[in-house]
């Protein structure tokens, strides 16, 4: 406990200097080793000095606990986005920059208590892992869950919306492009709290299946 009080401490400092989170997370690893804080610590501590928190003590456990409650009953926070991708837009790095924007955005708007404590899971596409992508990530200490290559099972869990949208428009015509669009958004809308809830469950259960199996690639479990 000593020495992760040690390493806020360090962290606090960095901050005072100016460091980038980026710049705190590879100046501690080079100081502390194999005993310095995890990436996602570093930068939730670094985001919450930055943000004006003078304590390097841990929350007291009732307040803690206030603020944990919430995960028992919604463990994963869905934050949808309605806006539709531009006819003839290419989706590359700079404009999924411009979606994490609208995401950081909403997600301190409608979730402020994980404002500083959130992780975003996407696949490896390249135009989430391109320069401009981690760049942005980087900098706004945004931290991600590495996403396993060639592995479909451990798909990010919001890909069960495809499916959804397929089932309102297969073996219907629809007459333009405006249509499709009202039947896909509509369809989206009517997806409920436990169809998301029953995706994470399933990808959490995809998770543990390759866990069981050290990580082999399988077809069938």
């Amino acid at each position: 406990m000593q020495q992760s009080i040690e390493q806020r401490y360090a962290i606090k400092f960095c901050v005072r200097l100016g460091k980038s989170g980026a710049s705190t997370l590879e100046m501690t690893q080079q100081a502390y080793g194999g005993e310095s804080l995890s990436q996602a610590q570093v930068f939730r501590w670094h985001k919450m000095f930055k943000e004006g928190r003078k304590s390097v003590e841990d929350e007291p456990v009732q307040v803690a606990r206030q603020h944990q409650e919430p995960q028992k009953t919604n463990n994963v926070t869905v934050l949808s986005t309605r806006n539709l991708c531009p006819e003839g837009q290419t989706v590359n790095g700079a404009f999924n920059v411009e979606v994490l924007k609208r995401l950081q955005r909403r997600a301190n708007r409608v979730r402020p208590e994980f404002s500083a404590n959130w992780k975003l899971h996407h696949d490896n596409a390249p135009s989430h892992t391109c320069i401009v992508v981690t760049e942005h990530l980087t900098k706004n200490l945004i931290v991600t869950i590495p996403q396993h290559p060639y592995n479909p099972n451990l798909a990010p869990a919001d890909f069960f919306l495809i499916s959804k949208g397929k089932t309102v428009l297969k073996e219907r015509h629809h007459g333009n492009l405006d249509a499709v669009k009202r039947a896909c958004t509509h369809a989206l809308k009517n997806v409920s709290v436990g169809d998301f809830q029953g995706a994470y469950e399933a990808w959490k259960r995809r998770l543990q299946k390759c866990v069981h199996a050290q990580g082999a690639y399988f077809e069938d479990y």
